[in-house]
């Protein structure tokens, strides 16, 4: 095997070693997020405290209410009741009766909009709730599968570095740390072929000197154009 070919060869298999660390990392993700169990344990959470709050502002509301009709009663009585003659006194007691029928009003007006929040937080959590229980149960299943996928590709893995090794064996030193060094801000793209005078690495048209240079070449030629090592495209 050529020099040129031992490099692509290994540069395959670096692409192939970068595409299982990928899926195992994936799968490594989905275990720690438990597949979605976290966040919709985390929306059950909110919609049982967004339900709580407002059932709370309900009851708050509704002793306002009561309070807010009791006090209007005890004015209404003293408004109408004609033991009040004084009329600066009867003004000012109008004044306030007025002011707590506006307020009566108000919270009148915003008890139905809290029940219908926390009926819509209700119906929100029991639909959270069911889709929690069935995720648990599908989740159960998953993770056995996902422990398997991952003990697969971990030995896929193990198995290529061994062959990779091999393929290093095969490659100087000189050329292997070059192509390492260029690997790790190009993935994929350490050695490759020059069409038509056009590095496919970088896309810039090399001189007609290079180019004939990596034509006639046994061994790939760093580029000049991006460091990258070039071989003629046949």
């Amino acid at each position: 095997m050529t020099l040129s070919n031992s490099l692509i060869s290994l540069q395959q298999t670096d692409q192939q070693l970068l595409e299982k660390k990928q899926t195992f990392v994936t799968l490594q993700n989905e275990i720690q997020s438990q597949g979605g169990l976290i966040k919709l344990r985390e929306q059950c959470e909110k919609q049982k405290q967004q339900e709580l709050e407002a059932k709370l502002e309900v009851a708050r509301l509704q002793s306002e209410l009561n309070s807010l009709k009791s006090k209007v009663s005890e004015i209404e009585q003293r408004l109408y009741g004609g033991s009040i003659t004084n009329v600066k006194e009867l003004n000012a007691i109008e004044i306030e009766y007025s002011s707590m029928r506006r307020n009566l009003a108000q919270v009148e007006e915003s008890i139905p909009s809290n029940e219908k929040i926390a009926a819509e937080a209700n119906e929100k959590f029991s639909e959270f709730s069911k889709r929690l229980k069935d995720t648990e149960e599908d989740w159960k299943l998953r993770l056995v599968k996902i422990h398997g996928q991952a003990k697969a590709i971990m030995d896929e893995y193990n198995n290529m570095l061994l062959e990779r090794k091999k393929e290093q064996s095969n490659i100087s030193k000189e050329f292997l740390d070059h192509y390492n060094r260029i690997s790790k801000s190009n993935p994929g793209s350490a050695i490759v072929k020059v069409d038509r005078g056009v590095c496919q690495g970088c896309l810039v048209k090399l001189p007609m000197s290079e180019s004939n240079k990596i034509r006639l070449a046994e061994k790939p030629i760093i580029g000049s154009c991006c460091n990258r090592l070039l071989i003629f495209s046949k």
